[in-house]
């Protein structure tokens, strides 16, 4: 054995310590001139830098935003339904989705010619159109004596796209049938 080997199995403790022994690091902070004061500074010093950053960030979108958020209030302002809003919107809405029901109706008479199940898809539709067309009036109704209430205006509108969407239901089943 050697004598380097000798030592090291001799002083085995002091070869596996992991840790420098205490205050290793503030004697070596000491000959390089740094310390925990410095440390705190610089630390304190990037958080104030961040924090600057942020509220300029901010600030400078604040002068972009007030704009375009006044103008968008005022455009909600102006679009706020009022009752006769609602009666102008109600008709456009029927008109719509009385013009769709009926190009959706001729298109599954046309479809619906040769196939009896396909015929019986095409009465079912019509009950269910007759249904919806007396929920309808009855809302309308419950519309007109309730001041015009908006969510009786949104029942409306719901029940009308109910209608669409059982033609349009009846329209693929019938197209499924037919290929």
């Amino acid at each position: 054995m050697s004598i380097l080997e000798e030592k090291i199995k001799k002083n085995k403790e002091s070869f596996d310590v992991n840790e420098p022994s205490a205050g290793h690091f503030d004697r070596f902070n000491q000959k390089i001139g740094y310390s925990q004061e410095d440390q705190k500074r610089k630390i304190a010093f990037g958080i104030a830098w961040k924090a600057a950053a942020v509220f300029l960030l901010l600030f400078a979108v604040s002068f972009l935003l007030p704009d375009q958020s006044v103008n968008g209030s005022r455009e909600l302002a102006s679009q706020v339904m009022t009752q006769d809003n609602y009666l102008e919107e109600l008709e456009n809405i029927k008109n719509y989705y009385g013009y769709q029901a009926e190009q959706k109706l001729e298109k599954i008479s046309d479809m619906a010619c040769n196939n009896e199940d396909c015929a019986e898809l095409k009465e079912f539709a019509r009950a269910e159109i007759i249904q919806l067309e007396k929920n309808t009036q009855e809302l309308e109704e419950d519309f007109r004596e309730n001041d015009q209430d908006s969510r009786v205006y949104l029942a409306l509108v719901t029940n009308y796209r109910l209608m669409s969407n059982v033609l349009d239901q009846v329209i693929e089943k019938i197209d499924s049938m037919n290929n």
